[in-house]
């Protein structure tokens, strides 16, 4: 009888399993792993899931009590339309300065000239009283 090297002295143990029956356990034992990682994939799916569902739900009972779907009050102005009219305010402002402005300096002209009239008629009136005397 021949004797065998010495490398396979360590493989005695496998000598009545046949190659096939390692494939088979290889492949049940890649088929559970990938199961467990369907089944790990399927829970955060539906997790995530629900929690699209709960904010919806949430986005929703907002829209009813007056909210739009981002979210924002109804009645809250956006940003834009807010600064444009800001801008508008402070532009009749200065109008509103201007015209006051205008009103002051006729309302001056106006009290001058009934001063200036009044000088007049003070002079006027003194004048009579002089020649009367």
């Amino acid at each position: 009888m021949r004797k065998q090297p010495k490398i396979f002295e360590g493989l005695k143990h496998l000598k009545g399993t046949s190659l096939l029956g390692d494939m088979v356990q290889m492949a049940n034992g890649a088929a559970s792993a990938f199961g467990d990682v369907r089944n790990l994939v399927s829970d955060r799916l539906h997790s995530r899931a629900e929690r699209a569902k709960s904010a919806m739900r949430k986005t929703a009972k907002a829209a009813g009590r007056g909210q739009s779907s981002s979210g924002q009050r109804k009645d809250v102005v956006p940003s834009e339309d807010f600064d444009a009219a800001l801008a508008r305010i402070t532009a009749l402002g200065k109008r509103i300065e201007a015209l006051e402005s205008q009103l002051e300096a006729s309302a001056s002209k106006k009290q001058a000239a009934v001063r200036k009239s009044a000088k007049k008629a003070a002079k006027k009136s003194a004048a009579k009283t002089a020649n009367k005397v």
